[in-house]
């Protein structure tokens, strides 16, 4: 008689490790069910709100035109005391504006703006005590520069610049007469058109380069 092969020990293999695999059977049906959805349902990329660096210029613009007229409508001509010490400089050049790199440059633009928003601020507190019909605009150039900021800011989240926080500076007491009102003013605002009329030198630098 045709003799068939003995397949007892087969039988005992799977038996005993049945188990086992069907453990790792359905480990297997469950990762390949969760592939595909993983692949047809990438995870969501959230990408931030950056601003348009002609919006940053035309702001800029704004400002220093607001500026120059705070600065008109002071008939009164008088040396600057130099007052505030923490006011920002301008330590670069023109001849270095064509090496600015974007990230720094960002940086202590946002700085900067945030140390004359704490002026302005300590300078609108001044002007609510003593009042100055020839900053009668100060109130919108204040909005103006916190809406340049914030712009500033969003399109600082395209390159991941690392922000300065605002602080707090040992700023001088509030003026106690009119005359040191129209001097602080003075002195911010010249200072300011200055740091305005640089400012949008540098964002039409890196405009070009972008």
């Amino acid at each position: 008689y045709q003799r068939f092969p003995d397949f007892t020990h087969i039988r005992f293999f799977f038996c005993s490790s049945f188990p086992v695999w069907t453990a790792f059977a359905l480990k297997l049906a469950i990762l390949l069910l969760l592939t595909p959805l993983s692949l047809s349902f990438p995870t969501p990329v959230h990408h931030r709100r950056t601003v348009d660096p002609e919006i940053l210029t035309n702001q800029t613009r704004h400002l220093l035109k607001l500026t120059q007229d705070l600065l008109e409508n002071h008939v009164i001509a008088t040396d600057i005391e130099h007052r505030f010490k923490t006011l920002p400089t301008i330590t670069s050049r023109a001849t270095d504006l064509n090496s600015l790199e974007v990230k720094s440059t960002l940086a202590q633009l946002h700085a900067d703006l945030l140390l004359y928003d704490l002026h302005f601020d300590w300078l609108n507190n001044a002007t609510k005590k003593h009042e100055n019909a020839a900053l009668a605009k100060l109130g919108e150039l204040i909005h103006l520069l916190k809406a340049l900021i914030v712009s500033l800011q969003r399109q600082m989240s395209k390159p991941e610049v690392i922000r300065t926080p605002a602080r707090s500076l040992p700023l001088p007491s509030i003026p106690v007469s009119q005359w040191e009102v129209v001097q602080s003013s003075l002195e911010i605002l010249q200072k300011f058109r200055l740091y305005c009329d640089w400012t949008l030198r540098v964002l039409l630098s890196l405009k070009l380069k972008n």
